[in-house]
């Protein structure tokens, strides 16, 4: 085995690698994910000075050898979901080419001091499982973080003041997971954040107001089941998720969202209702070309849209020869009820009767919910491409995935404009 680098033995039944496995001093890649029956890494692992990757998650590690200190080019050290490990050695703090660390800290762990020099490391991305009050501040320690991910699996809830992470300037990513001890409060959020994920914070009951979070691009709020209401938003958002947060029954302003690419509104309270005016679906001149698309649990279509079938998955109209060079594309609108769990596609096939010509675009494609639940899709398509011009008749059906149990109930198109041009007919 002389001269390898890499030694990958996941799910093997391996209770212990000998010491003398030490010895590969070439060895870069280590993986040993899924030995469940592992107990001990070689009390020699920093004799191993090319190792840059070691995965030894759902092990039955209990400790971590003091030489882990000693790898001088380990960049990502993986021990997720280890719930045996009780020991984790403050050599760590060593390890000054680490980038990714995935630890798992039970209520038992005894070294919950282990990073009293982390000030010198250079931590780009943690990963934590276990109390995180506890854990609070060596997590604050962390200074260099880009990426943060928490999940609470030992807490309970605390009335104390909420958490804080404004003091991680460089944070971008922060996701925030099964947030037991954080109690009914919102966490302080960092100026610099780019990307927000919170899921099952069982007692969260608002979001604050966000809007001072200037550089925040993407924000997603799941299974928040208390959650009653969201303030106001990130203005620079280009997606947006809030899914089965079933006591929330109004949904905040959108109409500032300029930048807003995705909206995805699905499994809340039942009568939740997203007001979408025309602006929202005006399609933007971007760069990369990006358009509007959404799901949400609105069951009409707006009073203001061009052209609508209340009755139906089928949609003729023409094109209005008065556009003017300001003619930017569609937006289509379907009103479904979905009774099955299959992937579900929705397509329109969009018959241009005046060029003789047919053409196949994709709406949405997700999962049905299988709950009888009526909701919304929606899309806006560049006019381009759809190839279809002023003054042509169009007809449309919308169609989805044969194999899912899905009605169209009435579905509907509008005729979008460029927000920065002015018609030649005005």
């Amino acid at each position: 085995m002389e001269g390898l680098e890499k030694f990958d033995a996941v799910g093997s039944a391996i209770e212990q690698l000998p010491d003398s496995f030490s010895n590969l001093l070439d060895l870069r890649s280590l993986n040993l994910r899924a030995c469940s029956q592992l107990k001990r890494l070689p009390e020699q692992l920093g004799k191993m000075q090319c190792l840059q990757f070691l995965d030894a998650s759902v092990t039955a590690i209990e400790e971590l050898p003091d030489s882990i200190g000693l790898l001088p080019r380990i960049q990502n050290l993986i021990f997720e979901r280890c719930k045996k490990l009780t020991y984790v050695p403050n050599s760590i703090c060593n390890l000054k080419s680490l980038e990714y660390l995935n630890l798992f800290i039970g209520e038992d762990i005894i070294k919950i001091e282990l990073f009293e020099a982390v000030n010198d490391m250079n931590l780009k991305e943690l990963t934590l499982s276990g109390n995180i009050r506890v854990c609070l501040p060596i997590i604050l320690s962390f200074s260099s973080l880009t990426v943060l991910t928490l999940t609470d699996v030992c807490g309970s809830p605390s009335p104390t003041k909420p958490f804080s992470f404004f003091q991680l300037f460089n944070l971008q990513s922060l996701g925030l997971y099964n947030c037991t001890s954080h109690g009914s409060s919102f966490p302080e959020l960092p100026l610099n954040l780019e990307e927000l994920d919170v899921d099952n914070h069982a007692s969260l009951e608002q979001v604050p107001d966000l809007s001072h979070l200037k550089q925040l691009k993407i924000m997603s709020i799941g299974r928040c089941c208390s959650l009653q209401s969201l303030h106001k938003l990130p203005p620079h958002l280009s997606l947006l998720r809030v899914e089965d947060c079933t006591s929330l029954q109004e949904f905040p302003d959108l109409s500032m969202l300029r930048d807003l690419e995705t909206l995805d509104v699905t499994g809340n309270g039942s009568n939740l209702k997203v007001s979408l005016e025309e602006n929202h679906l005006q399609l933007q001149l971007r760069e990369n070309d990006d358009t509007f698309i959404a799901t949400i649990p609105n069951k009409e279509i707006p009073e203001w849209f061009n052209y609508k079938n209340r009755e139906g998955c089928t949609l003729s109209f023409d094109v209005p020869p008065n556009l003017g060079d300001n003619f930017a594309g569609v937006a289509f609108w379907v009103v479904y009820k979905s009774s099955s769990q299959e992937s579900n596609y929705l397509k329109a096939v969009i018959t241009n009767k005046t060029e003789d010509t047919t053409t196949t675009i994709p709406i949405t494609g997700s999962s049905c919910r299988g709950m009888d639940d009526v909701e919304s899709a929606i899309r806006c398509i560049w006019a381009e491409d759809l190839s279809i011009a002023k003054g042509e008749n169009i007809m449309i059906s919308f169609e989805w995935n044969p194999l899912c149990d899905t009605e169209v109930k009435m579905c509907g198109a509008h005729m979008l404009k460029h927000p920065f041009k002015k018609s030649l007919q005005a």
